[in-house]
């Protein structure tokens, strides 16, 4: 294991203390200040073999819409970048989706997420689409 997935739980962690902070930042105005904060810490959660399992498709999704938000909200207009994230994104959870259906168990497998509650694979993946 990569000393990278070994120490996830202080990218966890780092990354959920500061987006209400961002969040914060962008309602007061703040968006193009800190979008390419987020987009770094988009980066770091997604290249993290950890992240990328169906546990952290809620934390993913929340940092998804903090980075949207943040998009939306740019003096300059940035749409041919925010769907190009979107797509990305997207493609993405349509990836780990088919990897997960075609599991032995598929998405009605019962898993706990990341903040604690449990749910079907099939509500993970339908809370994000």
């Amino acid at each position: 294991m990569n000393i990278k997935e070994t120490y996830y739980w202080v990218t966890y962690n780092t990354i959920l203390f500061f987006l209400p902070i961002c969040e914060k930042l962008e309602f007061v105005g703040f968006s193009d200040q800190i979008l390419a904060f987020l987009l770094t810490l988009q980066h770091i959660a997604s290249s993290n073999l950890v992240f990328i399992t169906s546990k952290y498709v809620p934390f993913r999704i929340y940092l998804y819409s903090v980075i949207c938000y943040a998009f939306a909200n740019t003096d300059e207009s940035r749409d041919k970048d925010a769907d190009q994230f979107i797509t990305t994104f997207r493609n993405e959870l349509i990836q780990y989706k088919q990897l997960e259906d075609n599991n032995i168990n598929g998405l009605n497998q019962i898993i706990d997420t990341c903040f604690g509650e449990k749910a079907s694979l099939n509500d993970v993946y339908s809370s994000a689409f």
